[in-house]
């Protein structure tokens, strides 16, 4: 028999793979300007390659979370790295805007698989007690990612040339994926862990159908809600390096250092928004209302920096406030994740999976809208204002569809809510962390 391995050392596993994961999102952004200048490309043309990945991602979103259950989490995470990384290779070689966006789109079909098949490998492999720690602490990899990788990429762009940072980073991608197989060999089951854990009878008996669970307003909120949020945050994934350049006038190498600024803020802030609810709750606050709040707030904030990076003429105050809408909007998201346990914690998987197909619109969107917004006006900081007036949209989204409360399987005597279905709230609800 072999040997049963602590499944602590996942938890490593987990977390480079996600560094890997968006280091490969946000290469691209990098390169676009030498990418444009090398084949003349404008950036309406290169909006819509960016655009790709959301594409590839938004349609296979529900199938990888589907394949991930089925197939085991780690399986799928090494399978989907082996394709993503082979795709990021590719990039390096295409000359036209067609075949770029294809390996990007494969990017985005691959990386799909990515927060289901790490949610499946932790729900599988760690008690209850520990699946929300050791979630946040893989997850908190979306946003160190992004800072170590850009200013990492603007070095091999400045030295080598831009084929060479998409070369790098892929294989990168490889070697890991073959680290992960190797730890694979020593496990016992598919997923690459003993189960220690598995769906308790009270989660089963408060199941509700999927087609009732998308017809209900709270469930529909959180996702209209991550939209704008994840909009934000490719807004400035795909774009900033090419916004410092070419609207602020700063040098390839020093876009490198300053574009990484956001993402050190969304690093701070999104590992911080639970404890600063659990704050909120020790003195009174309803958990509704502390993260209700947190949203809030966060999305106010980031619109009003936005506002200022637009209006200001004095380049660092630019980026100090696109950052600090950046850290505001990554602590939305992690507040989005806290809710989905909140609201559904039998099932999670459900709901942040359709959390995360409706926000991947904003990926979708946000780089082919700033490219045709920036062409048609000439304009950066009209698209800064666009992304704050988005921003606002969330206000309203949380005053009138988010909820704290679990949500229990609808009595057929009970008036429709704004979808068709209105939740019922589980009675003695309590906070929790």
């Amino acid at each position: 028999m072999r040997r049963q391995r602590s499944p602590l050392v996942l938890i490593p596993l987990l977390f480079v793979s996600g560094l890997i994961a968006w280091a490969d999102r946000v290469n691209i952004s990098v390169a676009a300007p030498k990418i444009m200048e090398e084949f003349g490309w404008d950036v309406a043309t290169m909006g819509v390659v960016l655009s790709a990945f959301g594409w590839g991602y938004l349609l296979t979103q529900l199938g990888t979370g589907w394949l991930s259950d089925r197939w085991g989490g780690l399986k799928t995470l090494t399978t989907a790295m082996i394709g993503w990384s082979a795709a990021t290779l590719l990039t390096a070689l295409p000359r036209t805007p067609l075949l770029m966006a294809l390996a990007r789109g494969i990017v985005g079909v691959c990386e799909s698989a990515y927060g289901p098949a790490q949610a499946a490998v932790v729900t599988t492999s760690f008690p209850p007690h520990q699946i929300g720690r050791v979630l946040s602490v893989c997850v908190s990899a979306t946003a160190l990612g992004p800072l170590l990788a850009v200013p990492l990429a603007t070095y091999v762009l400045a030295t080598y040339g831009w084929r060479m940072v998409f070369i790098c980073f892929g294989a990168v991608g490889f070697l890991w994926a073959g680290v992960i197989l190797l730890y694979a060999r020593g496990l016992r089951d598919k997923d690459g862990v003993p189960s220690v854990t598995s769906p308790s009878a009270r989660d089963s008996a408060r199941r509700i159908p999927l087609t009732t669970l998308l017809r209900l307003a709270p469930v529909w909120g959180l996702g209209l809600a991550y939209l704008p949020n994840t909009y934000t945050y490719y807004f400035v994934a795909n774009w900033m390096p090419t916004y410092l350049i070419k609207a602020r006038g700063f040098s390839v190498l020093e876009s490198g250092f300053y574009a990484a600024l956001p993402f050190l803020c969304a690093f701070l802030l999104e590992g911080s928004v639970g404890w600063v609810s659990y704050g909120l709750e020790s003195l009174g606050w309803s958990r509704h209302r502390a993260r209700k709040s947190i949203l809030s707030v966060g999305s106010a904030g980031a619109g009003l920096m936005l506002v200022v990076a637009g209006l200001t003429t004095s380049p660092l105050a630019a980026v100090v406030g696109i950052s600090l809408a950046t850290g505001l909007v990554a602590g939305n998201i992690a507040a989005l994740w806290i809710l989905a346990t909140d609201m559904a914690p039998g099932q999670v998987g459900t709901v942040t999976g359709f959390m995360s197909l409706v926000g991947s619109l904003g990926a979708l969107l946000a780089p082919m809208v700033t490219g045709f917004l920036v062409k048609a006006t000439g304009r950066w900081e009209y698209a800064l204002f666009l992304t704050s007036a988005i921003n606002a949209l969330c206000l309203l989204i949380v005053a009138t569809l988010i909820s704290a409360q679990p949500l229990t399987r609808p009595m057929s005597s009970e008036p429709t809510g704004v979808l068709g279905e209105a939740p019922t709230v589980a009675e003695g609800d309590s906070s929790r962390m």
